[in-house]
Order: C-alpha cells, then structure tokens, then sequence
C-alpha cells in the first residue's frame, strides 16, 4: 500500500461576514495508485457543503503510519 498526499483548496463561507475563505489543506492517504487516492478524496468530501478541490497529489516518503491502535492489536 502506498502513502499519498493530497493538497485540497477548500472554500467556506465565513458566518460573521459573509464572506469567501479560501484555504489549502493537507491529507495523507493510503491508497494503491494515484487514481484510488483521488477516489478515496472525492468520498470523504462527497456530500459535505464546503467546496472543494484536489490541486496536487504526489508520493509521500512515508514508509507506515504507527498508531496506539497498530501497537495494541
């Protein structure tokens, strides 16, 4: 399984102005290709009313991803 991260521009509306917020956010996914990476992003966002979308996915050097959950199983 490869790492990929994914830059997402995300755009709201802030509640006190009015107004547009555009930022860009960082995600580590776990996916085989780049193609099932950018699947994977488009259903967490599915649904969700803030716009969105995917500016750059590239490889990530990471090797595993070590968690309190991986050492406990």
């Amino acid at each position: 399984m490869n790492h990929w991260t994914v830059r997402v521009r995300v755009t709201t509306e802030d509640l006190d102005s009015g107004k547009l917020r555009a930022r860009v956010e960082t995600y580590l996914i776990q996916a085989e290709t780049i193609e099932a990476a950018q699947t994977l992003v488009r259903e967490y966002f599915k649904g969700m009313t803030m716009d969105h979308e995917i500016r750059s996915i590239s490889g990530s050097n990471i090797i595993e991803y070590i968690s309190a959950e991986t050492l406990n199983q």
